[in-house]
């Protein structure tokens, strides 16, 4: 798939993404409704900054909406998180002190990304690619990258084992609703493992984005 494919497809992703979060936030009295559309505007964001970084002619220029990716990256595991919570019916474990303290690494990796030529903590070396293989910039990650890597699969995996346990005691109209969330929510993340293993029969784009805009799609239907 060329460039502009890749940067299309990005682009329309976005777009729908944008376009859920808004009906969301219209039909936020729905339980769960805002916290989606929290979740669906960070993926607008990581989508729009990745096709610009495909379409940017220049490595300053991919390195800049590298950097822009990283609201949208550091805020989807945190919404899926409240998603599930507000879900399932945890809401009393959603105090402003414990979205607060699940953020303080979210919002230091921001920083880190944003300031990285000073420490190459999240990025040891950035390049561009050689002709004929995707656009996206060519990285080394640096520590803050794994360790926020890390924390994000928790943050996924809490969320995701709390809709697993609510799909076992749901009664039966939403059971088929939470069985549909569940295996949504293991595509984007088995697809972004798929990506940090770099297999050789794969080529290094990250599905992440195009995964989770499919997530997106079977929750709000």
């Amino acid at each position: 798939m060329g460039a502009a494919m890749y940067t299309l497809f990005l682009v329309l992703i976005s777009l729908f993404s944008l376009g859920l979060a808004l009906v969301s936030w219209h039909r936020r009295y729905v339980r769960a409704a805002a916290a989606f559309s929290a979740l669906m505007f960070a993926l607008s964001v990581w989508a729009f900054g990745y096709a610009m970084e495909f379409a940017a002619p220049t490595l300053a220029a991919k390195i800049i909406w590298a950097k822009f990716q990283y609201v949208g990256i550091v805020s989807v595991p945190l919404a899926w998180l409240v998603f599930a919570l507000r879900y399932t019916r945890r809401d009393s474990r959603l105090t402003p002190r414990f979205i607060a303290l699940l953020s303080v690494l979210p919002v230091t990796t921001l920083i880190l990304a944003w300031t990285n030529e000073y420490h190459g903590l999240i990025w040891r070396h950035v390049a561009l690619r050689p002709p004929g293989e995707p656009p996206a910039l060519s990285v080394v990650h640096g520590p803050a990258f794994w360790l926020h890597t890390a924390y994000s699969y928790g943050l996924l995996a809490i969320g995701t084992g709390y809709v697993f346990l609510y799909l076992l005691h749901a009664p039966p109209l939403y059971r088929n609703q939470s069985a549909l969330i569940l295996v949504a929510a293991l595509i984007p993340i088995a697809l972004n493992a798929l990506y940090l293993a770099r297999p050789a029969f794969l080529p290094d784009v990250d599905f992440t984005p195009f995964a989770f805009a499919l997530t997106g799609a079977k929750i709000a239907w």
